[in-house]
Formats: C-alpha cells, structure tokens, sequence
C-alpha cells in the first residue's frame, strides 16, 4: 500500500504546491500533486509545511555523541538524534587525530550505515583534518596535524571502501596541486578551509576540482584590501559553494549578509559543525579528544577558540529568514545546495517523482512535526506539537 502526505503547502522542486499531495511507495516518492486517495494510507498535516529532508554535510556529533566515539552503538544514535532535527541526511564528521583513530572511525562509519534503521542516513564520511594549516587549527589539535601524504589518503580510503566522501585541505600545503585532482578523479569532494592560502592559492585549487568552502570566515585567511585571503576568493568565486555556521555566534549576522550578497542562494550551505554537546545540556564535553566546554549553547576550547556548534539546521534556517532572506531561498541552502555540493541531488535534496523519500514536516512554528528517510518514518511529532 502506498503511503500519501497531504498538507497546505509542499516545497516541491517545480515550485511550491498548495493544498496538493505526495505518494510514497516504498522508499522512493512516486508522484507528486493531486492524486485519488483510495485504498492508500492517508496522512493529512493540514496547514503544515512538507519540505525536503534536511541535509547536514559537516556534523561531528550529537545528542551526547561524537563521531570519534567509533562505535557502531554512538553512530546510530547520532543518527537518531539528527532525525529528530528535522534532518533526513548527513555526512558523519571527524575531527583531527592520529591516522589509526581516523580509519578506525571511518570504518566504524561504514559498519554503523548498515545497521542503522532509526535515524537519518548516513552519507559518505568528511575527513576534516589531517591536512591542514596548524595557523588556523580552530579546535583541531597540532599534534595530529599531516602534511598532505597521497599513501595515507589512499590508505584512509581503501579503509572507507567507498565510504570517505569527503577530505579538507588546506591547499598551500605541498603537493595539494596533485592530491586535489586525485580526490576529483576518485569521486571524492575537497573542502577547502582551516587554511592560510591567499586567494590565488585558493582559485587555483578550485580550478583544480575543490568545490567549498569549509565555515566560511571560521579558520580561514582573512580579508584584506590587498591580499583578499580564503575569505576572498569564497565571496566572489561562483565555482564554489560557501558553508555557513549561521548561529550568529561563528558568524555575525552583517557577515552573514556579506555572503548572502556576495554568493548566488545555490551556493550557501547551511551546516551546523555540531559536536556531541547538541541537544543536550551545557556542560563539558568533547570534540574528538579536545576538551570543549558549553555555556549558554556556544561551545570553546579551554583556550576559548571556538569548537563546533550545538545549532540545529531549523534553525539556521531561521536566523536566514530573520535577515530577510526568502524561505524557500534558506531551505534550498539546506536541501538542494549541500545535495548537489555533494553529489547526490539525483537522490535527493528536492521534491521529486522518482527521488527518495527524503521528508520534513514542519508547522509554523517550525517545530517537527514529521520526518521520514528512504521512505522510513523517523519521527511523528503530531500529537505532541512543540515538546
């Protein structure tokens, strides 16, 4: 039987449809309008909002777990914990460490996909770190910090086994003129960021198959009137996509604005960098192995250098919209971008006959209301509406 979503309004990738529907058969979505409701499971959200499912591509934990956990039991729970965020999709996230704990966590990464059935899917790994400038180490510890080594990164790879879908880069490290190309060539994305690089360095590793911006402004060169740094070349460089810690915290909101002018919509991406702190109490906890501590929601080093975020997708949504920005332009920039960033947009990321089932619902409040990956149903908020 056929399972079919109705609501006021649907965010469907040919525009928004009002009062209209969606079939779901199985994992996929099979139509997407009006349709005849008999014999088929009916859920009617009335004056909600069916988005697409929310994707987060640079997460390192949640709900009091990390990637780095490397346990099969802390990724399916972060999982859980990412669904009920609204979020359908995300890329589990390491932080830098030494090697054998990066591949161990990689392979756990793997193995945990597998068995996950409660929560969001699991995309491909983002490696962030080994391979970056220790200048701009933000949270990173130096001690585990690599130069660029293509045996290690083949070996990081051969561990995922198609599972590392990700790496960031600092590209004035040696030899990132032949490892980004490589990456390209192996279907993985390069990251560019936690870097000193001048904006030549960094349009030149662009031209060369990177394709982001990792926390755009956050560990990254400066700004200047004669040496435009990172920050530079991710304002005014089209090719690449800006990721935005928009908590206001990472980012001031005039910062925010800057992007927002600079960059096309369809080339923000919302993420959170969320550490295992989110959702969950202040207190002290970690990234990786780095002890951070959280107070009033912003996350530090014991140094003060900021670690991660406890933001959740929703509501760096809503921080968007509260600078003016049009909805269904900050919802693309948590849906459609970060799936195309990455490779998946086939998949996901819109509204689509034929795409997964991959489902926020949201009422206007937006509190979850519903969400459901590859046709699974993860959370049914309905009867709870704001708790």
């Amino acid at each position: 039987m056929k399972m079919i979503l109705k609501a006021v309004q649907i965010y469907a990738e040919d525009g928004l449809l009002t009062n209209s529907s969606l079939v779901i058969d199985g994992e996929r979505i099979a139509c997407v309008g009006d349709v005849n409701t008999d014999g088929n499971e009916v859920i009617d959200f009335g004056n909600a909002m069916i988005l697409p499912g929310l994707i987060d591509t640079h997460v390192h934990g949640g709900g009091g777990y990390d990637v780095m956990d490397a346990t099969t039991d802390a990724l399916c729970k972060l999982a859980e914990y990412k669904a009920s965020e609204g979020v359908t999709a995300f890329c589990p996230t390491t932080v830098t460490t030494s090697l054998a704990k990066t591949k161990r966590a990689v392979q756990v990464a793997k193995e945990a996909s597998a068995l996950n059935t409660k929560g969001a899917r699991m995309l491909r790994t983002f490696c962030e770190g080994p391979y970056i400038n220790p200048a701009y180490k933000g949270a990173h510890p130096e001690e585990w910090i690599l130069d660029l080594n293509l045996e290690e990164i083949d070996d990081l790879l051969a561990a995922g086994e198609g599972t590392i879908g990700s790496f960031a880069l600092a590209p004035e490290k040696q030899d990132a003129s032949v490892i980004i190309p490589y990456l390209t060539a192996q279907n993985v994305q390069t990251r560019l960021g936690h870097s000193a690089a001048t904006l030549e360095t960094a349009r030149e590793a662009i031209s060369l198959g990177a394709n982001a911006f990792i926390h755009t402004y956050n560990a990254m060169s400066p700004l200047g009137h004669r040496e435009p740094g990172m920050v530079g070349a991710a304002l005014t460089d089209d090719r690449a996509y800006c990721e935005l810690i928009c908590d206001f915290v990472h980012v001031a909101k005039e910062a925010v604005q800057i992007v927002y002018r600079c960059k096309p919509p369809d080339k923000i991406i919302l993420i959170t960098d969320g550490l295992k702190a989110a959702g969950i109490p202040d207190g002290t906890y970690e990234l990786g192995e780095l002890p951070v501590v959280v107070k009033n929601g912003v996350c530090r080093t014991l140094s003060g250098a900021l670690a991660g975020s406890t933001l959740r997708v929703i509501d760096a949504i809503q921080n968007m919209m509260s600078l003016g920005i049009p909805f269904a332009e900050c919802l693309q920039m948590a849906t459609a971008n970060p799936a195309r960033a990455i490779g998946i947009y086939n998949e996901t990321g819109s509204l689509k006959a034929g795409k997964l089932a991959d489902i926020t619902v949201i009422d206007r409040d937006f509190h979850i209301l519903f969400v459901m990956s590859n046709g699974r149903v993860l959370v049914d908020n309905r009867n709870h509406k704001g708790e």
